[in-house]
């Protein structure tokens, strides 16, 4: 590898989040490693210390097969522990009101469209909270992420739901700080 292959060490040390037994090289097209840092895997945001604990979460979709399969996807992920599930936003806003201090619904993940109050009215709602939660959509129609975008939702995610989009939102709500000990 020839020097203007090569950047220039900047003494940075790279940190990734994921399991310790992922490992990353970069190789230029000849197979000469071009990028080979210090690289080391942490849970959680790598510049804090504090404790987590697993996403306390509320999903709600008034169509029960998207709802289960909402959850079941939620459950796959290692940085979701309780799932509380509802069909009815009146139901779920209750839910949300009763919540523990000691153990806050960290994320709600919103299906748009449902009869009565519904996804973006309970996104409103939880958007006023003093300790609010993160806020996911979940829909089929593109057309309300105007409406998302005021709300400051974490997410935006259109169905059909795959594994990897709904680790990209539990993503951002992690970093963002969702599942810190208070």
């Amino acid at each position: 590898m020839t020097d203007h292959e090569r950047p220039a060490d900047d003494g940075h040390q790279n940190s990734i989040e994921g399991n310790p037994g992922n490992t990353v090289q970069l190789r230029n097209l000849h197979g000469g490693i071009y990028i080979n840092s210090q690289i080391h895997a942490s849970s959680g945001n790598p510049c804090s210390s504090e404790p987590r604990r697993p996403l306390h979460v509320l999903a709600v979709d008034d169509e029960s097969h998207g709802l289960e399969e909402l959850v079941f996807l939620l459950q796959e992920d290692h940085r979701v522990g309780e799932v509380a599930a509802f069909t009815d936003t009146t139901d779920a806003a209750r839910y949300l009101g009763r919540a523990p201090h000691d153990h806050p619904v960290d994320a709600v993940f919103l299906d748009v469209r449902m009869p009565g109050l519904d996804g973006l009215d309970l996104a409103r709602l939880v958007a006023r909270f003093a300790r609010r939660p993160g806020i996911v959509l979940v829909t089929a129609f593109e057309g309300h992420a105007v409406e998302a975008f005021d709300i400051e939702v974490q997410h935006y995610l259109l169905k059909p739901l795959s594994k990897t989009k709904l680790g990209h939102a539990i993503d951002r709500l992690w970093r963002a700080g969702h599942g810190k000990q208070d």
